[in-house]
């Protein structure tokens, strides 16, 4: 039996053992339930409210959301018991693996890709590669047509009758979130894209707000409002005016897949043209939603640099937990960086499109500084390593020979004048020259921020990794010859 290994830690415990299984002692489950409806369902809503019930639900799917919604609350005891129902929702999933016993069924694939999403954006150690059951999951609903296909005849036809209501608006909209993460997972972080979602993303079903959803997901057929009847290249598609039109009204999973869409634009032989024309139709409803314009802004500035090998310069040859493969790679990614660094001679260039993505997530991490995204330290972590890079190939007068001993602390700004340098340099705009001095305030202001954020330390693997590097910009940032 799974259920025991899944319970939910009581507010006392900070280790594996000691848990008390007993049904009514589970004081906490009520409180990490309701955070995740509240914090993550909106971001993440690949389970039905109205369907689902904690007494009768899969223990596995249970766990999965308990998790989620225990670290959404950012106090240390939760994030604590977040962390261990994580690791056992793993295990579990790792010994169903080994013996072969994945039944796939729609709660199982929902607990595979909400343990999926906890394991990139909050565990101690952030996966190189997304793990063998997601991929398993991603390559069952591709092969899935009702998952392929968004069109009202084939989700109404025949072939409807072999599954419930649930299944015909709950699998489009798995398939659809595991298509964002493993989008998210390769623009952040530098890493492969999965081929298969790239046969599909064309013809992934647009979905409906979850509002729409949670509403009418327990009725009768109401899987079906899952889905808004077009595809996301139908949205592409057709005219600016009826997209724009529609788009007010998208909630923050509409714009979710339509800005993991807009990243696949160009691998896909989109013309520029088309790519800025969609561009303007999601930017016309950023000014509705932070999250949205978060989400953008960090998409965007990923498109914008060349993320991995901007990662292994400031990582000193890591991109995140992973050693570059030889020193020929490295060097490469030291002579790309330089290039694109360098190149900032018009407004449109790379390097200066970057910049102004990353002043616009500073900016709205200072108004929003909980958004909800769970990326979004790292966001502004990406955002201050190109305004670095810039600083660096921008200002050599700046920089000072490399010691062999960093030297001793200098002395800081305070954080109201760190503050005001920053918003100084977001109300300047994306200059073409980025001072050493400019640069080294956003990381120490960057530092610290997350700092605020990161509850209970030295716990999620993307802010220990992003404050390591930080750390040492701040002290070695300008040494000549160091970086590239």
């Amino acid at each position: 039996m799974e259920a025991p290994q899944l319970a939910t830690p009581s507010s006392a415990t900070f280790g594996l053992e000691g848990i008390d299984t007993d049904l009514g002692s589970w004081g906490n489950e009520e409180r990490y339930l309701a955070a995740y409806w509240q914090n993550v369902h909106p971001i993440w809503p690949v389970v039905c409210k109205a369907s689902f019930d904690p007494m009768t639900t899969s223990p596995l799917l249970r766990a999965a959301v308990v998790a989620l919604g225990a670290q959404s609350i950012g106090l240390r005891d939760d994030f604590q018991n977040a962390k261990i129902v994580h690791e056992r929702c793993s295990k579990v999933i790792k010994q169903r693996t080994i013996e072969i016993t994945h039944s796939y069924r729609d709660c199982d694939m929902q607990a595979i890709l909400l343990v999926e999403v906890f394991a990139v954006f909050r565990s101690r150690r952030p996966p190189l590669q997304l793990s063998k059951p997601f991929e398993g999951v991603v390559a069952l609903l591709v092969a899935d047509h009702l998952a392929t296909q968004a069109s009202g005849n084939s989700l109404l036809g025949s072939s409807t009758q072999a599954y419930d209501a649930g299944d015909v608006g709950g699998r489009p909209r798995i398939l659809s979130s595991c298509y964002i993460l493993d989008r998210q997972h390769a623009v952040f972080f530098g890493r492969r894209k999965n081929p298969l979602l790239d046969q599909v993303s064309r013809s992934l079903a647009f979905p409906q707000p979850h509002l729409v959803w949670d509403m009418m997901g327990a009725e009768v057929g109401g899987g079906l409002a899952g889905l808004s009847g077009s595809t996301l290249n139908q949205i592409l598609d057709s005219t600016a005016s009826s997209r724009a039109g529609n788009s007010i009204g998208r909630d923050i999973y509409q714009c979710r897949i339509s800005i993991a869409y807009l990243s696949d634009l160009g691998d896909q032989g989109v013309d520029n043209a088309a790519q800025e024309e969609y561009a303007q139709d999601i930017k016309s409803v950023l000014e509705f939603s932070a999250r949205a314009a978060l989400l953008y802004h960090i998409t965007m500035l990923c498109q914008h640099a060349h993320i991995r090998d901007l990662l292994a310069v400031a990582g000193e040859s890591w991109v995140m937990a992973e050693k570059m493969s030889s020193q020929a790679e490295y060097t490469a990614s030291q002579i790309d960086t330089r290039q694109w660094a360098m190149d900032a001679s018009h407004d449109s260039s790379p390097v200066r499109s970057a910049l102004t993505h990353a002043l616009e997530i500073l900016r709205i991490h200072q108004a929003n500084p909980r958004t909800g995204l769970l990326f979004q330290e790292w966001g502004v972590y990406l955002a201050s390593v190109v305004i670095w890079a810039r600083a660096y190939v921008s200002d050599e007068s700046s920089r000072r020979l490399r010691l062999s001993i960093p030297s001793p602390t200098e002395p800081r700004a305070s954080a109201q004048e760190l503050e005001q340098a920053v918003t100084n340099m977001i109300s300047n705009g994306p200059a073409a020259n980025v001072t050493w001095q400019q640069a080294k305030s956003v990381l120490l202001w960057t530092k610290g921020k997350i700092e605020e954020l990161d509850v209970p330390r030295n716990t999620c693997g993307l802010t220990n990794g992003a404050l390591d590097v930080l750390g040492k910009l701040v002290t070695r940032g300008n040494e000549e010859g160091h970086w590239f």
